[in-house]
């Protein structure tokens, strides 16, 4: 009878850590962006060679009306004191038309860092064909990925 009893409680403590731990890993990891309804490109860079490019792009928590320019959105999220997030994607692999210009698809596409935005502009720079530095963080393309939500720096200990 008791061991009767105890996998009724498994079958039910089972499914509810596997619920509890899916919603932690959305609320924590997940980038949905079909909330963000506003996207302004802060910058874009292609790598020295070629054969990257990185786009940067500010997106705005909630419900913000359309805004022409960058500066405006900026001043709204500063007046407002607006949540956004600061979010690069990479390219890879573009295409060559016959007449010379150069074409990013989509599907060679994934993104590689993700912030807060802190009111600053973004900056890229290259260090080599395969290095990039994205407002201050260093990745190894294609391979390597910054979210700031997976680190765990105190601002006291800065």
């Amino acid at each position: 009878m008791v061991a009767r009893s105890k996998r009724r409680h498994l079958l039910f403590i089972i499914p509810a850590v596997i619920a509890l731990s899916a919603v932690v890993y959305f609320k924590l990891y997940h980038i949905d962006r079909s909330r963000m309804d506003i996207a302004i490109g802060q910058c874009a860079s292609e790598s020295p060679d070629g054969c990257y490019r990185v786009t940067v792009t500010l997106y705005p928590i909630g419900d913000f009306r359309y805004m022409d320019s960058q500066e405006e959105m900026e001043a709204y999220l500063e007046e407002n004191h607006s949540e956004a997030y600061v979010i690069a994607d990479l390219m890879w692999d573009p295409t060559v038309r016959e007449d010379g210009a150069v074409v990013w698809l989509a599907e060679n596409r994934k993104t590689i860092f993700y912030g807060r935005y802190d009111g600053l502009p973004s900056t890229i720079a290259w260090l080599n064909n395969e290095t990039v530095i994205i407002n201050g963080r260093t990745l190894k393309l294609p391979q390597e990925v910054y979210d700031y939500r997976r680190t765990f720096e105190l601002p006291f200990l800065k």
